[in-house]
C-alpha cells in the first residue's frame, strides 16, 4: 500500500517563560562568524518536533516546506535556532484571519516563517536520460498514485524496463493495467511517455512498463552513480539506503523480515523520516555494496518519531516474479584459476584470461560488455594473469610463459590476430601489469627471487629500456599500473602484510610519496583511470568479495564500495563508453569469467 501522510495526535501548549528563557541562542563574535555546530541531542529534538507538526504546519495557506534552521530578522541570519515554514510570498500578519496565522512557537521552540523560492529540480524535472529515483506516473491513474521510478531494470533479451510498484503502475485499473501509458514526470502529456505497463504482480506490489522513449535511459539512481550493483537478501541490522520522490536519499536498519518483505526502521540514535508519499517504488540498496535489497511501498502512519518505520518488498522475489535482471551481470561459458585482464579500444571491450585446464591464454571482445564473440587463443600458455592496455591505437598483452617464467609482449590491432612478439630477459611468477604515460609503454612486475618490484619502458612496444627496480618493496603478488594526469601510479600488496600500497612518479624513472592503505589483499590489485579519477580494485581478504575506492590524485581514497561478489585472485576494470565494467573469476567452482556494467 502507499505511504500516506502523516498525522500528529499530540497537543501543543504555550511555551512556558522557562522555556521561553531557555530557547537556544549562539552569540557570534562578529559579523559573518560561523555559527558553532548544534549538539546531535538537541537536533534530534527538533526533528522529532518538526516530524509531529509537519501535516498540521504544511496545511497552513502558502507554506510548501518545513525544516530546523536558523531564525531570520530581516535580511540577517541569527543564532537562534527555530521551527521554520517557508512560503514564496510573506505577507503582513494583520492582513491575515488569526485562523490563518501560524503560531508562533512549538512545543517551547520559535516558529519562523521565511520567504523562500527554491523549487525541487530533477526528481520532478523531465529527464533525458531516465534514471532512477524520480517521478512516474500511470496517466490513467489520479495525482494521488504519483510514485518514484525505482530503478531502470532489463528483460531477458536485455530491453530496458522502469520497475515501480503494482500500486504505482496499475492500482485499481483491470487487465493489470497492460498496455496504459507511463509518463516521467507525472503529467498526463503524450510527449512525457516513456512506455506502458508490460507486466505486475499485486502480492510483491512490483510491475514493470516496457521504455519505448526517445529519450537516453541511465542505469544510475539519483544520488547512487551506476545505481543497483548486486542483489542480496534482507538480514536483521544490515544498513539501507533508498532515493526515493519525496524524502530524496535516507538510511535505515533492517529491523524485521518475513518471507517476502521487510521493515526499516532509522539508525538508533540517528533519527531521520525514512519515507513519505510519493517514495512508492523506491530501491532499498544495501549501503556499503549499493546491491538492492528492497521495492519500497509503505511507510508507517503514526505521528510518533519513534515508531517511523518503512516497509519494503524483497527484491530478489519481485524481480524473479516479473522475470527481469536488476544489473547487466554476464557469466561466460569460460573457467580460469586466476584473475582476467581488460582493455577498450574502438568502442570495444577486451578480455584476456588464462584456460584452467590448458593454461591457454585467451582473448574475446564486445561490443556492449555483455554478449562476446569469437574466442582468440593464440596458442601461448602462461601460469598466471595476463596484463592487457591499449598503446597508439593497438591492444598490447603482456604475460608470463610457461617453464621458463620469462615475461613477453605482443600487439593486435582487433585483438584477435596477434604480431610483434618479444621476449624479454625479465622474469616473474606473478602477473605483469601494463600502462601508457607520456605516450611511452610501461610494464611493471614482480621479480623472482627478491619479490622487488620492476618498472620498464618503451617507445615501440619491441624495444626496452630504462629498468628501475624498486629493491625496498617486495611482494607476492604481480603488481599495477595506471597513469593519473601528470603522474605515473604503481600499486601492489605488501609481501608481510598483505597491505595495499601506492607509490607515484612524475617521470617513470623513480618513485615516491608512498601511501599505504588500511586495505588488504591476497591477491594482485587493479587500477583503472577514468574522468580524472583513479579506481582501485582488490579482492577482500577472507570474503574473497570485490572493493573498489576512487581518488583524484592518488594520495587520498575514498567512496569505497565492497560488491556482492566474490572472485578469484584480483579483478580487472575497464571502461566502455561511459559504463564502467567489473570482470572477475567468480571464486565458486568452476569459477567463471563473470563481467558487470554500470554506468558512471
Amino acid at each position: 500500500m502507499p505511504n500516506v501522510s502523516r498525522s500528529s495526535k499530540r497537543s501543543r501548549k504555550p511555551a512556558t517563560r522557562d522555556q521561553k528563557e531557555a530557547w537556544p541562542t549562539i552569540e557570534t563574535a562578529m559579523p559573518g562568524a560561523q555559527f558553532p555546530p548544534l549538539r546531535s541531542e538537541e537536533m534530534t529534538v527538533l526533528l522529532k518536533i518538526l516530524k509531529r507538526n509537519r501535516k498540521k504546519l504544511m496545511s497552513y495557506q502558502g507554506v510548501y516546506n518545513v525544516d530546523v534552521g536558523y531564525r531570520w530578522k530581516g535580511k540577517k541570519l541569527t543564532g537562534e535556532v527555530a521551527i521554520r515554514a517557508h512560503v514564496r510570498k510573506k505577507k503582513p500578519l494583520p492582513e491575515l484571519a488569526p485562523e490563518k496565522a501560524l503560531p508562533a512557537e512549538l512545543d517551547g521552540y520559535p516558529l519562523d516563517v521565511i520567504e523562500t523560492n527554491f523549487e525541487l529540480h530533477l526528481r520532478t524535472d523531465r529527464l533525458d536520460p531516465i534514471l532512477g529515483g524520480v517521478e512516474v506516473r500511470n496517466v490513467n491513474l489520479d495525482t494521488e498514485d504519483i510514485g518514484t521510478l525505482g530503478a531502470i531494470v532489463f528483460d531477458r533479451e536485455n530491453r530496458p524496463m522502469a520497475l515501480s510498484n503494482y500500486h504505482i503502475f496499475v492500482a485499481n485499473r483491470t487487465n493489470g493495467a497492460q498496455n496504459d501509458r507511463i509518463n516521467q514526470p507525472g503529467t498526463t502529456g503524450l510527449p512525457d511517455r516513456i512506455g506502458a505497463v508490460m507486466r505486475s504482480n499485486r502480492n510483491l506490489d512490483c510491475a514493470v512498463a516496457t521504455i519505448d522513449t526517445t529519450r537516453q535511459i541511465s542505469t544510475s539512481i539519483v544520488d547512487f552513480p551506476g545505481g543497483i550493483k548486486g542483489v542480496v537478501d534482507p538480514v536483521l541490522g544490515m544498513r539501507v539506503t533508498k532515493s526515493g520522490l519525496t524524502t530524496s536519499t535516507t538510511v535505515g536498519m533492517v529491523e524485521g523480515v518475513t518471507t517476502n518483505e521487510f521493515t526499516i526502521v532509522p539508525i538508533p540514535g540517528q533519527f531521520q523520516e525514512l519515507s513519505l508519499g510519493g517514495d512508492s517504488g523506491s530501491i532499498w540498496l544495501e549501503q556499503i555494496s549499493h546491491a538492492a535489497v528492497g521495492l519500497h511501498f509503505a511507510g508507517e502512519t503514526v505521528a510518533d518519531p519513534d515508531k517511523e518505520r518503512a516497509m519494503a518488498k524483497i527484491i530478489s522475489r519481485a524481480a524473479r516474479a516479473l522475470d527481469i535482471k536488476l544489473r547487466r551481470k554476464s557469466t561466460l561459458n569460460e573457467s580460469s584459476q586466476f584473475g582476467p585482464a581488460a582493455a577498450t579500444l574502438g568502442g570495444g571491450l577486451l578480455l584476456g584470461w588464462v584456460s584452467a585446464s590448458s593454461l591457454e591464454l585467451n582473448f574475446m571482445s564486445s561490443r556492449d560488455g555483455a554478449n562476446f564473440g569469437v574466442k582468440a587463443t593464440p596458442g601461448e600458455i602462461s601460469p598466471t594473469t595476463p596484463a592487457l592496455t591499449v598503446f597508439r591505437n593497438r591492444y598490447v598483452t603482456a604475460w608470463v610463459g610457461a617453464g621458463n617464467n620469462r615475461i613477453s609482449v605482443m600487439q593486435s590491432d582487433d585483438g584477435s590476430a596477434w604480431t610483434n612478439k618479444v621476449t624479454l630477459g625479465e622474469t616473474s611468477q606473478s602477473a605483469p601489469a601494463l600502462t601508457v604515460f607520456n605516450d611511452q609503454l610501461y610494464v611493471a612486475w614482480r621479480n623472482i627471487g627478491d619479490d622487488s618490484l620492476n618498472v620498464m619502458r618503451s617507445n615501440d612496444g619491441l624495444n626496452w629500456q630504462d629498468k628501475l627496480t624498486i629493491s625496498s618493496e617486495t611482494t607476492h603478488s604481480g603488481p599495477a599500473l595506471a597513469a593519473l594526469g601528470a603522474q605515473l601510479l604503481l600499486g601492489w600488496r605488501g609481501a608481510g602484510d598483505n597491505q595495499i600500497n601506492l607509490l607515484r612518479s612524475a617521470d617513470g624513472a623513480s618513485f615516491s610519496g608512498k601511501v599505504t592503505l588500511n586495505e588488504a589483499t591476497a591477491s594482485k590489485p587493479a587500477l583503472h583511470v577514468h574522468g580524472g579519477r583513479c579506481y582501485l580494485a582488490w579482492q577482500g581478504v577472507g570474503d574473497r568479495r570485490l572493493n573498489v575506492l576512487e581518488s583524484a590524485d592518488g594520495f587520498s581514497w575514498r567512496n569505497k564500495l565492497i560488491l556482492r561478489e566474490s572472485c578469484i585472485n584480483g579483478p580487472a576494470l575497464a571502461t566502455l563508453g561511459n559504463n564502467f565494467v567489473w570482470n572477475w573469476i567468480e571464486s565458486a567452482s568452476p569459477h567463471r569469467l563473470s563481467t558487470l556494467l554500470y554506468e558512471l
